[in-house]
């Protein structure tokens, strides 16, 4: 018989005075956390009850928050969770902890209990539009991305950084979908509000210019990407210092933007500053620090600088022997060495990898192709 009792708390998160519900059940074996989205005040929250104290508020941008508006949501979803079960209970199946994530029913909840124009129900739209873009579904993502902009733009004002982060949102969509003008557009709107909101030397307005930066990228305007990639640069090493994990993406962007321009010294330049220091701050068996020893033996192969190419790849392995990439590194590097025994080895184990991990078809035949020209050779030799 399969134990549905459960046990429900809810409390506010120390670390951001967050109303959060905790779920346990199946004799405590399964345990979920639900944010309900209001932030209150510690010395208004009764701890014995688990509610908000009578009669209080709190006021979050220009909406002031009732202690029974939390209190009546809390119970809702109570009521949703109670429902939940028993609809479990009827099908003789365990729930799971997804069954309480589901953020359409967030929306629903929050839209019946705060209203469309609620910075709670912004929230939730932006948490739909994010899994619409993770799915490809460009539109419903901008869908849902625009209103949580609208309802932001109405609660707090348009220079608000949580309209800034839509605005990066809706840009972020559009890069997405390639649709570049319309993204730099958005990303242009949430550096302006950055700007104003934060200043100029602050990680946020970093983020911004790189994001830019990575925009007129794509659009092949390499000077324009190297002018915001290096500001982003200058404010970080500015704020954080030299030796911050951001400072290593920030090379990482410029040496990519020189390798666009065919300027391989430089882009080993930078992306060798970015290896020195995710080395020393994160260590070498980090997963970051094993993407930039792939990177460095990839710009020494293109150098044809082959002996110290497989030296940075060896170490990628080490850390990571089964990813597809690192491997068709090491292929790549045996070939330009002449050992192409070795490098028909891991091409084709690349290829085995890229079909268990159900890689992109165009990414498999890259790979197929590469095997084909490599085995063409051998016959030659």
């Amino acid at each position: 018989m399969i134990d549905f009792n459960y046990n429900v708390w809810t409390y506010l998160r120390s670390d951001v005075s967050i109303v959060t519900m905790r779920i346990r059940w199946y004799k405590k074996k399964y345990i979920t956390y639900i944010s309900l989205g209001y932030s209150w005040p510690k010395d208004k929250w009764d701890e014995d009850k688990q509610l908000a104290k009578h009669n209080t508020t709190n006021k979050v941008g220009h909406k002031v928050i009732y202690a029974r508006e939390v209190n009546a949501y809390k119970l809702y979803c109570l009521e949703c969770i109670e429902k939940t079960f028993n609809e479990y209970k009827e099908k003789d199946t365990i729930p799971s902890p997804v069954d309480f994530k589901d953020f359409q029913k967030a929306l629903e909840i929050r839209e019946r209990v705060l209203g469309t124009e609620h910075p709670d129900t912004a929230s939730s739209y932006n948490n739909i539009g994010a899994v619409y873009c993770n799915r490809g579904n460009y539109d419903k993502a901008l869908e849902y991305h625009h209103r949580a902009l609208e309802n932001r733009e109405k609660v707090f004002g348009t220079y608000h950084l949580d309209a800034a982060t839509s605005y990066n949102n809706i840009g972020n969509v559009y890069s997405d979908k390639g649709d570049y003008d319309n993204a730099l557009e958005y990303h242009l709107k949430a550096l302006e509000i950055r700007e104003k909101v934060l200043g100029t030397d602050h990680p946020g307005t970093a983020r911004s210019y790189n994001n830019i930066g990575t925009i007129y990228g794509n659009r092949g305007d390499y000077d324009k990407a190297l002018e915001y990639f290096q500001k982003a640069l200058e404010i970080l090493e500015k704020v954080l210092g030299a030796e911050h994990p951001s400072m290593a993406t920030s090379y990482s962007n410029i040496g990519g933007v020189y390798y666009r321009l065919g300027d391989y010294p430089n882009a080993l330049e930078h992306y060798l500053h970015a290896l020195e220091i995710r080395e020393k701050v994160l260590g070498a068996e980090h997963t970051d620090t094993a993407n930039s020893y792939n990177s460095v033996a990839w710009f020494y192969h293109l150098l044809n600088r082959y002996e110290e190419a497989l030296s940075y790849i060896k170490k990628a392995m080490k850390v990571a022997p089964r990813d597809a990439d690192f491997v068709d590194t090491l292929a790549t590097v045996y070939q330009g060495l002449g050992r192409y025994d070795e490098a028909l080895a891991q091409f084709e184990l690349c290829l085995q990898l890229k079909r268990e991990q159900s890689a992109p078809e165009d990414s498999i035949q890259e790979t197929e192709d590469k095997i084909a020209v490599l085995k063409a050779m051998m016959k030659k030799k």
